[in-house]
């Protein structure tokens, strides 16, 4: 998440879809359709949405166990071992230490704009997410923002490799880039 930005385009989101105009009739309209047909003539997410919540709690639980470690110094911190698996552990131990040798801290806020699952295949899933991020890393010494996108305020687009493990969805890689959010 410190400046390891991806130029790949990310896919598109799929999520709900407006309903078909039926279904804005009469309520005995739309008891004789139903008595007519019961299945379904629509979907509305294509991901079962315990799944999907269970997903996004993962990584959102992750966002909140790097902000605690950015904003302490604390590589070592086990809820980054809670929400997270190698090689996504192994490279945010690594980048929260260098920048604790470097006298960097993090400061300020990031808020979520939004997060979509855009796939999932047994025990992997994909996820797109926008954040508005307030918060950046700055010098402890002088308090000047660092070069480069970790020092300056605004959108940013994070997308996530998850995976499934015995207790919970935790973040297997993730890339940033600075972006307008493609799912506001």
């Amino acid at each position: 998440r410190r400046d390891r930005s991806s130029n790949a385009t990310l896919p598109s989101v799929t999520g709900p879809r407006a309903a078909p105009a039926s279904l804005h009739t009469s309520s005995a309209s739309r008891r004789s359709a139903a008595d007519r047909n019961p299945r379904p003539r629509y979907s509305l997410d294509p991901i079962p949405m315990s799944a999907s919540t269970a997903i996004v709690q993962g990584w959102l639980s992750a966002l909140q166990a790097l902000d605690e470690a950015s904003y302490t110094s604390n590589w070592r911190s086990p809820d980054l071992a809670a929400t997270e698996v190698d090689p996504e552990l192994v490279l945010e131990g690594s980048d929260l230490h260098a920048l604790a040798r470097a006298g960097i801290v993090t400061r300020g806020t990031t808020m979520l704009v939004s997060v979509g699952v855009i796939s999932l295949n047994g025990d992997t899933a994909q996820l797109v997410g926008c954040v508005t991020r307030g918060e950046i890393d700055i010098f402890a010494s002088t308090s000047r923002p660092v070069p480069g996108a970790s020092g300056r305020v605004g959108p940013e687009v994070m997308s996530a490799e998850m995976i499934e493990t015995s207790t919970t969805w935790k973040v297997k890689s993730e890339t940033s880039k600075e972006a307008q959010c493609p799912l506001a």
